[in-house]
Parts: C-alpha cells; structure tokens; sequence
C-alpha cells in the first residue's frame, strides 16, 4: 500500500493482518476497508481499482500458495478431525470457538506428540 501511495500503509497492513484471521471473509473485508480509503484518497477510478486488484492479489496467492506451502511442511493435521473440531467448537462456543478450534487442535496435536501415552491421539489427529 505504501509503494502505491496510499496514506497509513502500516495501518492497513495490521487491518489485514488482523482480518487474515476470519475464515474466507478475512480478505474480502480488509480489501472492502482499502477500497473505501483508496476511494475517499484518490479521485481517480483507476488508482483505485488498482489498489484493490493488487491486495486482493497477494492476499490470494498469501491464502493459496504462501501458507500451504509453509504450513504444509511444518505442521499436518487430520481434515476430518479439524472439521468436527470446527463444528464442535462452533456449537459449544459460538464464533469465538470457530476462531479458537484450529489453535486448540494444534495444542493438542503437539501436546500429544510428545506424551508417550497420548501417542494414539497423535496418530489419529495426523494427516
């Protein structure tokens, strides 16, 4: 955002850092917000367009190439387990246990690996 000269580009880099954390909608409303700072900055409709275009970009190719391949390699989890995780979590908690489900999987994950007698739970929540 800085080197396309939009005012506050740490700003927006927190707003999408933060928002990275919504499942599916994180991006779509990070670039809403840039969208309507870009639109009440520049007076051009290109500028904008692209300032959009360009976030959205890389906020993909982050979500889609970036952290699987870096996660990928780093940390597996079990689908299905995460999946009723999720919904578990969901119905127990609301949003803020769909937030919390993947990092309470992970804790149990390593948590498991490493105590002989939770070797099973491990097997079972491995990819």
């Amino acid at each position: 955002m800085y080197w396309l000269g939009l005012p506050n580009a740490m700003l927006w880099g927190v707003v999408a850092g933060l928002t990275s954390f919504i499942p599916y909608l994180g991006g779509l409303i990070a670039g809403a917000l840039i969208a309507m700072a870009a639109l009440l900055t520049f007076e051009d409709t290109a500028r904008v367009v692209t300032i959009v275009v360009v976030f959205l970009v890389l906020d993909t190719l982050k979500g889609y190439i970036l952290y699987p391949l870096v996660m990928g390699k780093q940390f597996t989890m079990n689908a299905v387990m995460l999946f009723f995780a999720l919904t578990f979590w969901w119905w127990a908690w609301g949003i803020p246990g769909a937030f919390l489900a993947v990092p309470l999987m992970a804790i149990l994950k390593i948590f498991s690996e490493r105590v002989q007698a939770l070797s099973p739970l491990a097997k079972l929540l491995e990819d």
